[in-house]
């Protein structure tokens, strides 16, 4: 990683995104959150690629926000409430604020919002990550 990317990769969790959060205007000038949530949601549609840990089978979707604890995402696939999965998030230089990188994290699907036949809309929390190479071609699980 290159420039202000250094800034990113912090021991602490959710850093990232905390940086990302600031960037984005979702923290006014004083440090505090400019709304009352726990962790402001900032809708965006981010490719997103997931597994259920220990199903090996992985999936393809797309985010519908994303925020310092976790993301709601819609996926073609069924998922169950309470299951703990992997995600990779692509993240552009817009977030960035330096070149594209991938975030992979492990959290837990919180809430199934659709069950169906075109898929899952879910909120999966963010409990740790990692930075992963942009070049490789397919998810490291």
């Amino acid at each position: 990683m290159t420039g202000n990317c250094k800034g990113l990769r912090g021991s602490r969790p959710n850093e990232w995104i905390d940086m990302f959060f600031i960037s984005a205007g979702a923290v006014s000038d004083d440090g505090y959150p400019s709304e009352r949530r726990r962790h402001r949601r900032i809708d965006m549609e981010l490719p997103i690629e997931i597994l259920l840990v220990g199903s090996g089978i992985p999936a393809i979707g797309s985010t519908k926000n994303v925020s310092a604890g976790g993301v709601k995402f819609f996926v073609s696939q069924r998922l169950q409430q309470n299951s703990e999965i992997e995600f990779i998030l692509s993240l552009p230089p817009e977030i960035t604020l330096c070149e594209t990188m991938r975030v992979k994290c492990r959290g837990r699907l919180l809430r199934v919002l659709r069950d169906g036949e075109l898929g899952s809309v879910a909120v999966a929390s963010i409990q740790n990550y990692e930075f992963i190479s942009i070049a490789m071609t397919s998810p490291p699980w």
